[in-house]
């Protein structure tokens, strides 16, 4: 993999940690429990990868989200429509 993908990923892991730890503090509300990013590595020499984003919730529920090529502001829209609705 090309150093800035795998910078880019480790950036993402480090902001949907932040995220996570964000959400925790309101999951009377929310029912987060967790969040899981994960990428799945299709081709490293063709830097070919798909990335998903889980939101876990405490009900047992669990939602996943493509994240391939989105940005963190992306990522995170795509987590709040999930979790408080709009």
């Amino acid at each position: 993999m090309k150093k800035e993908i795998v910078e880019m990923i480790e950036d993402k892991i480090e902001f949907l940690k932040s995220v996570e730890k964000t959400l925790l503090k309101d999951q009377k509300r929310n029912l987060v429990e967790s969040l899981e990013y994960k990428v799945k590595i299709l081709s490293e020499e063709k830097n070919v990868y798909q990335e998903h984003i889980t939101i876990k919730f405490t009900n047992g529920k669990e939602k996943v989200l493509p994240a391939t090529c989105n940005s963190n502001g992306a990522n995170l829209k795509a987590i709040v429509r999930v979790v408080y609705g709009g």
